[in-house]
């Protein structure tokens, strides 16, 4: 990899912590082919190979015949591209080859021209102009905006136009109330999230009453080679910290994990506040969610809701803890993690259990969860 995308140390670094899967792909059955596909079908020279590569690492993980592909030509197709156009929508916004047609593009566009009233060569050149506007989110972005436009008596179009653009130069630019789009958008009960499991069903994350037996089940303790022994925070001494922090930082190698969603769903809830992606911050955090394995649909949903959009490679704020792999926190210079006041460490066979550096090691994001839920459960009691 660092040979054929010419990449120097930090970004190959980069590249495999954002997506550790790559090291378990065949270079002759899958790298190599995969590289050699993008860059023909897209006439991509060596920088722009390692400029999409490095934006959404993921894309060496996608088949070619069964995804990229078909995706290419229905995109083509849809929007009456030639290949100029096409390689100029992909290429501004690598993203759209992750993106589920039948799911994602197809409602969108869709919605564009039945909803906001534009003619197929309307949006043609609206996706043309900004690709990113396939990437927002219809449940949180377009609908709310539409259904404030036309209270409003405000042309539906700039719904599209003003699309990548944040809520609050929107509404000014729309002359609208913020405060008319944050009730659109909050229109469902407080917990109303979608699951993972459906594209359908909702759910209501609730915190309820928490049987100690029943979820006090402590880190285990866990050794660092040629490490001094360490006191593990276990049981009650866990409950009494996961509810105490301000902001949250997450790693987005977590992201394929069952749990991730429902954990990061409860600190919203309960906590108040957003959480953060860990990241480079000039890069995307949705892109980041989705190059560790999240669901499309759920990150683009997600963003602006349950994480704000910009990475952070450091603490947000004073009381900010760091759930982070294991993998990712061993190659974590000492200096970077010690500036949050607590982190996490997810799965491994490392003992990070330390109380007075403020290091907590959790077997799972499921065993995380569990004790998270306890913890505001207990908070909510006492209070």
């Amino acid at each position: 990899l660092q040979t054929r995308l010419d990449l120097g140390d930090a970004q190959l670094r980069k590249l495999v912590m954002t997506r550790p899967q790559l090291l378990g792909l065949s270079i002759e059955d899958n790298l190599a082919p995969t590289l050699e596909w993008l860059q023909t079908r897209l006439d991509l020279d060596e920088s722009g190979l390692r400029k999409m590569v490095l934006a959404v690492p993921s894309l060496l993980g996608y088949s070619v015949e069964d995804n990229m592909a078909l995706k290419l030509e229905w995109l083509r197709r849809r929007l009456d591209l030639d290949d100029a156009g096409l390689r100029k929508v992909v290429v501004a916004f690598p993203p759209l080859l992750g993106l589920s047609v039948e799911n994602n593009m197809e409602p969108k566009l869709c919605f564009f021209e039945e909803e906001l009233g534009l003619s197929p060569s309307e949006v043609r050149a609206s996706i043309v102009s900004a690709p990113s506007r396939l990437g927002r989110s219809l449940k949180t972005r377009y609908r709310p905006r539409l259904e404030v436009c036309r209270a409003a008596g405000v042309d539906a179009s700039l719904v599209l136009s003003y699309a990548t653009i944040v809520d609050e130069k929107f509404c000014k630019r729309a002359r609208i109330p913020l405060e008319a789009l944050r009730a659109a958008q909050e229109k469902r009960p407080p917990g109303y999230r979608r699951p993972l499991c459906s594209k359908e069903a909702d759910i209501t994350v609730a915190v309820a009453p928490c049987a100690p037996a029943a979820f006090l089940v402590p880190p285990r303790p866990r050794r660092r080679a040629a490490a001094p022994p360490r006191r593990a925070l276990k049981g009650d001494s866990t409950i009494t910290v996961l509810h105490q922090f301000e902001s949250v930082v997450l790693d987005p190698a977590l992201a394929a994990d069952g749990n991730f969603w429902i954990y990061a769903l409860v600190v919203v809830e309960q906590g108040g506040f957003p959480l953060n992606v860990l990241g480079d911050p000039e890069a995307s955090a949705t892109d980041l969610l989705m190059g560790g394995g999240a669901d499309e649909t759920d990150a683009y949903d997600y963003e602006g809701v349950v994480f704000e959009a910009t990475p952070v490679d450091a603490p947000p704020g004073k009381a900010a803890a760091l759930v982070v792999a294991d993998a990712t926190f061993t190659a974590m210079p000492e200096a970077a993690w010690r500036r949050f006041r607590t982190v996490i460490a997810v799965g491994g066979d490392t003992d990070y259990g330390d109380e007075d550096a403020g290091l907590i090691a959790v077997s799972s994001m499921g065993e995380l969860r569990a004790l998270t839920i306890c913890s505001y459960a207990s908070l909510n009691k006492r209070a």
